[in-house]
């Protein structure tokens, strides 16, 4: 007998066990089978979207490195500054005054804003660090030219990434999100695949037990993994999709 995919099953988990069913029954002949040809097939359409939608969602998350690196850029800028407002050479301490002057005209709580936000708080004190009097005074301070540079170099390298991934959004708009998917293709296994095999599997063994032991084996690794997931924050009994 299969039993149903876990309820509390992860984005991932669905994504490998839908992969899993639809790579067992890609080496199998249902063409006898005109009803399990077409679950097969709407299978295997919901686990492209799946995959589709899954790495959309790794778009987005790939800008928070890279959203990261040019914050410690920022904060390093404004932690050297300061520290160089104390040296005892006064052309020193006077040129990190003026830097400091555009440095809180922003603020370091940019690199808290939103990603638009951010990027049009560091454009402009790229900007601002363009001016006579402050690129002067970066250049009197040691290493400070390096680090507007680099700088630079990361807003790009965000830039540029944040264009391809609002591409990729508009260009994926119309997908559902991998955890509607998620939910859709656990019922969709559960109502339709086990449902339908556990039946054939009694009714004609010779022809469908092979088949069904390979899914309920696939199903219940599936379910262990789970189980042993959630044993490891809580001891609530497992609970199967309904």
């Amino acid at each position: 007998m299969i039993k149903k995919v876990d309820s509390r099953s992860s984005i991932e988990d669905v994504s490998t066990t839908t992969s899993s069913i639809v790579n067992d029954f890609s080496k199998r002949d249902h063409t006898s089978d005109p009803y399990l040809t077409t679950q097969t097939n709407h299978l295997t359409d919901y686990n492209r979207l799946l995959t589709q939608a899954i790495k959309e969602t790794a778009a987005g998350s790939i800008l928070f490195p890279i959203d990261t690196k040019r914050d410690g850029t920022v904060r390093v800028i404004f932690y050297e500054n300061k520290a160089k407002l104390h040296w005892p050479d006064e052309n020193i301490s006077g040129a990190a005054q003026i830097v400091m002057n555009v440095l809180e005209k922003y603020g370091l709580e940019t690199i808290k804003m939103s990603y638009s936000s951010e990027s049009a708080n560091i454009n402009a004190m790229l900007e601002d660090f363009k001016k006579p009097e402050v690129a002067a005074a970066i250049q009197l301070l040691p290493g400070m030219q390096s680090l507007v540079d680099q700088l630079k170099i990361d807003q790009k390298e965000f830039e540029d990434s944040y264009l391809v991934h609002v591409g990729q959004k508009v260009e994926n708009q119309e997908l559902l999100s991998a955890t509607k998917l998620r939910a859709i293709i656990r019922d969709f296994i559960n109502k339709h695949i086990v449902v339908y095999l556990n039946a054939m599997s009694q009714a004609l063994p010779d022809e469908y037990k092979e088949c069904a032991d390979v899914v309920a084996t696939i199903i219940e690794e599936n379910n262990q993994q789970v189980r042993n997931r959630y044993n490891k924050v809580t001891e609530t009994p497992d609970v199967n999709a309904n």
